[in-house]
């Protein structure tokens, strides 16, 4: 059987990767066709894949003709491609490791790895989807009505008689010193040269940009919200929450100066720098049961130490220095703040009242007698009152401690424009032609691109909040083309197309 003459026998294939089988299920990579419509003929699969490789695709064909629900899972976990091709998870964890010092381990990957932020972050998790679905799309939704629309000619098109209200999305990006284009068209007589080692320097770019004002500037170009960052110990540090609530401070006090007459909507992902909570915020996950032992001293959330100009303090060893600060007041049924420290004139003053104090004095008398925790604190879902921490976790002054969630960010194609025109450019030498090189790079989206981007972005919004998966949200995007939401149609075209 070939499969150039029945390409529709796989196009109900999930796009995720914890759906189903995508296209042919290539899994690290899909091949396409000698037409480019990614599906590949038995031959081709031979060719490619190999002989079981072709066999299998056989099977699944006709198992699928015999049986509509019969399709292939997607092989996630078992191919060969590896996360660590997304750059933006390696930066992360290449600051991790830079953060414990000279001496680590294998275990020190696995289980940063393992923290569900991660995993959420960066799909690893089925609560993305769920994130996405119940949080993100809702709240983009609403805020819709009261958007700028733009053609694909960077023609505003008004649709409704509210004050104007723009997104501004927030990310970095980091250039690196010998990111290259490696395949090229070349002349007979030139000879090949060898690459240098390594990524070289780098410099990273924190920016805001949004469809009505392209990188946020003032009209001139003379106040900027950009900020240009020369990450590493022994460099400038590292960018944290603190630089972004000072990069947040320029960006507001510009749209304030010259763009006053719009309502402004920041957006930011959900990278480290971002899901920061206050140094004090209130977390049950640490807490004692009781008071803390006299041998161990104070106790309070344990944060990294900070210099005069807020740059972390490192040890001898290389790794940060820590310091335990005081956690901030809770609230009480009544909404008066509730201490979590004894008082002066106590006499445990300043020492923390451990949980069952704290669940008592909100009236839960019952509850402050649990157990600590559950083991590991797994706790059984459908619980709230099975430990003290599940208790005081679920309490409404502990769950509004707000963090923020995944997006669709136009922002990154900015990125990905910017970095193709830089990597065409001479190579960067040295640290001020690296700066120059960014700067020209970035110059180079404009804003007819950025609107584009913005609509690609809320035409796959669109798609997801109508319920159309992966594969189903990009042929749409690319039929309807210039739109910003999903025509009426939809549906009926996608049974048309098979998907």
């Amino acid at each position: 059987m070939d499969w150039d003459t029945d390409p529709e026998s796989v196009s109900e294939a999930e796009g995720d990767n914890e759906g189903i089988f995508n296209d042919v299920g290539l899994g690290g990579g899909q091949a396409e066709d000698d037409d480019g419509s990614g599906y590949l003929s038995e031959g081709h699969a031979v060719e490619i894949k190999g002989l079981y490789f072709s066999r299998r695709l056989r099977e699944w064909g006709h198992a699928y003709i015999v049986d509509r629900d019969a399709l292939p899972r997607n092989p996630f976990g078992k191919w060969t491609k590896s996360r660590l091709e997304d750059e933006d998870l390696v930066q992360e964890l290449h600051l991790h490791l830079q953060s414990i010092g000279l001496w680590i381990s294998a275990m020190d990957i696995v289980h940063y790895m393992a923290r569900t932020s991660i995993q959420e972050r960066y799909g690893m998790k089925k609560d993305v989807t769920k994130y996405r679905q119940e949080c993100y799309l809702p709240a983009w939704s609403e805020l819709q009505p009261a958007l700028r629309v733009w053609t694909e000619e960077n023609i505003s098109v008004s649709v409704h008689d509210l004050p104007a209200s723009s997104h501004i999305r927030c990310s970095t990006s980091t250039f690196y010193q010998n990111d290259r284009r490696q395949v090229r068209w070349v002349h007979s007589s030139e000879t090949a040269k060898p690459r240098p080692k390594g990524e070289g320097a780098s410099l990273m770019v924190a920016d805001f940009v949004s469809a009505d004002y392209g990188w946020l500037a003032s009209p001139d170009g003379t106040e900027t919200a950009q900020v240009l960052f020369r990450a590493g110990k022994n460099r400038e540090g590292y960018f944290t929450n603190e630089d972004i609530l000072a990069q947040m401070r320029k960006a507001m006090a510009i749209v304030k100066k010259y763009y006053s007459n719009d309502d402004h909507v920041f957006v930011f992902d959900n990278a480290t720098t971002h899901t920061k909570c206050p140094d004090g915020a209130l977390s049950a996950r640490a807490m004692p049961k009781g008071l803390a032992r006299k041998e161990a001293g104070f106790w309070g959330p344990e944060v990294t130490a900070t210099d005069a100009n807020g740059k972390p303090k490192y040890k001898s060893d290389g790794t940060l220095q820590k310091i335990r600060v005081q956690m901030g007041n809770g609230r009480l049924p009544d909404g008066s703040p509730q201490s979590l420290y004894f008082p002066e004139g106590h006499e445990h003053a300043g020492q923390f009242k451990g949980m069952a104090v704290i669940l008592r004095e909100r009236g839960l008398v019952k509850e402050s007698q649990l157990k600590a925790e559950c083991p590991k604190f797994q706790c059984t879902p459908d619980r709230t009152d099975c430990c003290c921490r599940r208790v005081l976790y679920n309490q409404l002054d502990f769950v509004e401690v707000e963090s923020f969630h995944p997006e669709l960010n136009p922002i990154e194609p900015c990125w990905g424009r910017a970095k193709h025109t830089y990597r065409m450019l001479p190579p960067s030498s040295k640290d001020p032609e690296l700066e120059a090189n960014v700067l020209h790079s970035l110059g180079s989206v404009s804003i007819e691109n950025i609107c584009r981007y913005y609509n690609r972005s809320a035409q796959f919004a669109d798609g997801y909040l109508k319920g159309l998966n992966g594969k189903q949200a990009a042929w749409a995007g690319k039929r309807y083309r210039g739109h910003r939401v999903m025509p009426t149609t939809l549906l009926r075209d996608l049974e048309q197309a098979k998907l």
